[in-house]
């Protein structure tokens, strides 16, 4: 009804299962309702794996797909030294559980690799970590949050590299080859505050 009145433009979801996506989107079809016109979840080179179900049902759907946390909580900025000391004032040092997922040597090894990959290219590996979600044609806008107006402009800034096929491609098996500790697996809303996962209905 907020649609059909023209209070709202579109309507979307957030942190879904697969299934729960699919199903409020046979729901509207259904109820003459108006459709699903995104999804948004985690999802950057280094959680990826709402790839084996999420984005193939937006695919399918035709939902456009919304990231958040596409810098890993400030992992991908390239802020993070060698010792794994989060810059003061970062999500990082004041998010002691986040830090200790993210913040192991093999995932600086992982940045470094990637931060290598977009230097020799003239990027950052926060260029890279935008560029590289961008290029997924089911994306249809990045969730960035920012600190600083320095930061806004970094993020604006990053949007102008468009990766090829081909060189998304290398950066995913730069991944796949490395995989991230503690990336994943895909969490829904219930995951999200810690309750039980609700499992498709069975008939």
């Amino acid at each position: 009804d907020l649609v059909r009145d023209g209070k709202i433009r579109y309507i979307a979801g957030c942190n879904f299962e697969a299934w729960r996506l699919v199903d409020a989107q046979w729901t509207a079809e259904d109820n003459s309702f108006a459709p699903l016109a995104a999804s948004q979840f985690a999802y950057s080179l280094m959680t990826r794996s709402a790839e084996e179900e999420m984005i193939p049902a937006c695919r399918k759907l035709g939902i456009g797909v919304i990231p958040y946390l596409p810098l890993a909580a400030g992992l991908l900025t390239g802020k993070m030294n060698r010792s794994g000391s989060a810059p003061a004032g970062t999500r990082m040092s004041v998010e002691q559980h986040t830090a200790d997922r993210w913040i192991t040597s093999h995932n600086l090894n992982l940045v470094q690799k990637l931060g290598d990959w977009a230097h020799e290219r003239g990027h950052t590996v926060l260029d890279l970590a935008f560029a590289w979600l961008l290029a997924e044609p089911i994306v249809a806008t990045v969730i960035a949050g920012a600190g600083s107006p320095e930061q806004i402009r970094q993020n604006v800034n990053a949007a102008n590299w468009q990766l090829t096929t081909a060189e998304r491609l290398e950066v995913s098996a730069i991944v796949e080859s490395n995989p991230p500790e503690n990336g994943g697996p895909y969490y829904s809303t219930a995951g999200y505050f810690h309750a039980p996962t609700e499992l498709a209905p069975r008939f």
